[in-house]
């Protein structure tokens, strides 16, 4: 917890953001911009900072409800199953998670670098055949993560929101990154495995009926 962040309603102000870096980071930010955010979230900032030596990446903090699942996902994620692995890991990297004092929380993030794959896409900046070395790129690094992290069960670790404004792409490195990644940790459930089964079942049903 950071004790004293100045809230409105069920988000931290501008001032309780760089209260937040500054507890986690020990570096004040130069500027907070309010994100267009999701649904399951109460507010979503971007944190920049002032380039210079040893200068800090533009961060992103998100704020999610009291007892939320995406906070126990993390956690999971982090603690348990990524720490099992030394694998490079394709997902923006977490800087922490701050309790709020209305219960909810902040989690911290580095921002993704390059442009989402939607946004790419939409503006058409590349070229037919970067565009095919873009999609072959995010191919291998979803096998990668599947194949890295399944254990004997077959369990893995899966995005949970896999969609194209959620991947980033880098033209000038190459380099894939998943953000808002925060369901990730259900594919090690049971619950999610149990889910999952049954949906697989209901297709498997919905095929032979065809036949």
């Amino acid at each position: 917890p950071v004790d004293g962040i100045p809230m409105k309603g069920n988000s931290p102000t501008s001032c309780g953001v760089v209260k937040i870096v500054q507890a986690l980071l020990k570096k004040t930010p130069s500027s907070v911009s309010m994100l267009s955010g999701g649904v399951n979230n109460d507010g979503v900032y971007r944190v920049e900072f002032q380039p210079g030596v040893n200068s800090q990446l533009p961060i992103i903090v998100k704020v999610v409800a009291g007892d939320s699942e995406e906070v126990a996902n993390l956690k999971t994620l982090y603690t348990d199953v990524l720490a099992e692995s030394s694998a490079e890991i394709p997902f923006a990297p977490l800087l922490g998670i701050v309790q709020l004092p209305t219960g909810g929380h902040a989690t911290v993030s580095e921002c993704a670098q390059g442009m989402s794959i939607e946004d790419i896409m939409v503006s058409q900046k590349i070229s037919l055949t970067e565009q095919i070395e873009m999609f072959g790129a995010l191919g291998q690094v979803l096998a990668n993560m599947h194949r890295q992290y399944a254990d004997e069960d077959l369990k893995t670790v899966v995005h949970g929101d896999c969609h194209l404004g959620n991947i980033f792409y880098d033209v000038a490195t190459k380099n894939i990154t998943f953000i808002d990644y925060e369901r990730s940790a259900l594919s090690r459930s049971e619950a999610h495995t149990s889910e999952l089964q049954s949906r697989q079942y209901l297709v498997c049903r919905l095929l032979l009926e065809k036949k």
